[in-house]
């Protein structure tokens, strides 16, 4: 079980859900509504971290040995039935619980998820921008939604932005041409820091209690 949760990145799925779930509850209420958005967010951020665990198997011995694919805890066999399952259940959560109107958004999330690793193998330098256009997305869903602050929504792409330099820097010996790879540690470092500077000038534009949210949210990331 401890795996399994691992293989899913359960904190990061949960965190992702989460996301979308309390902007719509804060604003509406409505807990049932809150949670037929977030729940395919959950099943497709599970879904992405699976299959990205399985194509990346051979970085991941050199970047993260401890995962579960490559240390031998989960097999890969095993893996690819997990992605399958939580594919099918991402599907049939975006039928039974979205919106048709919103149904294209997801699925097109779910699309750019499962095909992250591609884009990591192929074009390496574009892995930042790819992972702000699936993170625009979640933000359009809820500026659709509730009409979430658009200062809310950016702020949430910098502290994601953030998180994946962040990686780069930390990836830098197994990753070919990222952000780090190419402009070096040191230029990457001063980038997250105006991003930062960035992240806390638009969290001036919002209310305290978004405000907080925010910098706890940017805490557990860091």
């Amino acid at each position: 079980m401890i795996a399994f949760l691992k293989l899913i990145r359960i904190k990061k799925s949960l965190f992702n859900a989460i996301s979308m779930f309390f902007p719509i509850f804060y604003f509406t209420n409505n807990f049932y509504m809150s949670l037929k958005y977030s729940l395919p967010v959950f099943l497709i951020a599970s879904t992405g971290f699976i299959i990205n665990d399985v194509k990346d198997v051979d970085t991941d011995k050199i970047n993260a040995p401890d995962r579960v694919i490559p240390k031998g805890t989960i097999s890969i066999n095993n893996a690819i039935i997990l992605y399958y399952t939580f594919l099918t259940f991402s599907l049939l959560a975006i039928k039974l619980f979205v919106p048709y109107k919103f149904t294209y958004l997801y699925l097109v999330s779910l699309i750019l998820v499962t095909n992250y690793e591609y884009i990591v193998l192929n074009f390496p330098y574009l892995k930042n921008l790819y992972v702000i256009a699936i993170v625009t997305i979640h933000g359009i869903i809820l500026y659709l939604v509730i009409s979430l602050n658009v200062f809310i929504i950016a702020a949430g792409i910098i502290i994601i932005l953030c998180k994946e330099i962040y990686n780069d820097i930390r990836d830098i010996k197994g990753d070919e041409n990222t952000y780090a790879k190419i402009f070096g540690i040191e230029k990457t470092g001063r980038t997250i820091l105006i991003l930062q500077f960035l992240l806390l000038t638009l969290l001036n534009n919002v209310s305290f209690g978004f405000k907080q949210l925010s910098v706890n949210i940017l805490i557990v990331f860091y």
